[in-house]
């Protein structure tokens, strides 16, 4: 079985959350993913991709107690330009509990918004099928959405909150900061 996870993020949140709690930074995102972010006019749009592909893995992942640390996932870019994911720490771990192995990961940004795709095949399935389950040649696919469409809003209303980039694109859709996990709390530094 292989599994997705995808996210959106604005660059312009990523860069004024880091403005306001400059710890955040180190909280977030590894030196090496600081470093290859560098200090140019890139560095935000490249951040703000880096923390889709992070939250890309957690939905891929599917934690059920508690989000790993955020540094446990780490985007690493390779000299051709590609980027891989390492996992370490509760991540890795969950990973493990999970039967997936390497993770996939694919990142852009343009303009405000920077956007990640994760994707892993899960314990022996994939494109080849679930061992024993007659399908072979057959790929099953599960997607890690943002929230439930059936879960009820934080207003109460049915259907899911919004992702939150829509706040920035729809000003009339609740939404939550880009740094807060599922469910709106929100992350201070230490």
């Amino acid at each position: 079985m292989t599994r997705v996870g995808i996210d959106l993020a604005s660059v312009s949140r990523v860069a004024e959350s880091a403005g306001r709690r400059p710890r955040l930074l180190a909280r977030f995102f590894t030196a090496a993913e600081l470093d290859d972010a560098g200090n140019g006019p890139h560095r935000w749009p490249r951040l703000a991709a880096r923390f889709a592909a992070k939250e890309a893995v957690i939905k891929l992942l599917r934690p059920t107690a508690h989000l790993p640390e955020w540094r446990s996932i780490e985007v690493r870019r390779h000299d051709g330009g590609w980027c891989s994911i390492r996992l370490s720490g509760e991540a890795a771990r969950l990973a493990a509990e999970q039967g997936i192995g390497e993770i996939a990961v694919s990142l852009s940004h343009e303009g405000p918004l920077a956007v990640a795709v994760a994707g892993a095949a899960r314990g022996g399935g994939g494109a080849a099928g679930e061992a024993g389950s007659g399908e072979r040649g057959k790929a099953r696919i599960e997607v890690g959405a943002h929230t439930p469409l059936d879960a009820p809003r934080r207003d109460g209303r049915p259907g899911g909150d919004p992702p939150p980039f829509l706040g920035r694109l729809a000003p009339q859709h609740h939404h939550h900061d880009v740094f807060a996990p599922r469910g709106g709390a929100r992350l201070e530094a230490p």
